[in-house]
């Protein structure tokens, strides 16, 4: 019997040795390709190669390409000097922010001292 044109989640699966549903919900979310034929998804061999390709987990020589959102992790320290020096008159000190609750609290109370 000559090879199909396309194949049902079923039978991809079964050629990629994955599962069928994960298929389908990838198919669904549109994050691999896929086509519909009679209402129905199928795949394709092209479809299957782009899926293999594009799951690939390089080795470890390679570095893996980042994507718009992946997080590059925490910047290291590279120096030990103090941020700002002992004598500089240009710092402000900072105070904390009050509440809006306890601020309007902090105006009552001194309105009715007043």
């Amino acid at each position: 019997m000559p090879d199909p044109l396309a194949f049902t989640p079923e039978e991809a699966a079964l050629l990629i040795r994955s599962t069928a549903s994960w298929l389908r919900d990838k198919a669904k979310a549109r994050q691999i390709p896929w086509t519909r034929i009679s209402g129905r998804v199928r795949f394709t061999r092209e479809h299957l190669d782009w899926i293999l390709r594009h799951h690939e987990v390089p080795t470890q020589r390679q570095e893996a390409p980042r994507g718009k959102y992946q997080r590059r992790g925490r910047a290291t320290k590279t120096t030990d000097a103090p941020l700002v020096s002992e004598g500089d008159t240009n710092v402000v000190s900072l105070e904390p922010k009050v509440p809006k609750r306890r601020a309007d609290y902090l105006a009552r109370r001194s309105r009715t001292e007043a």
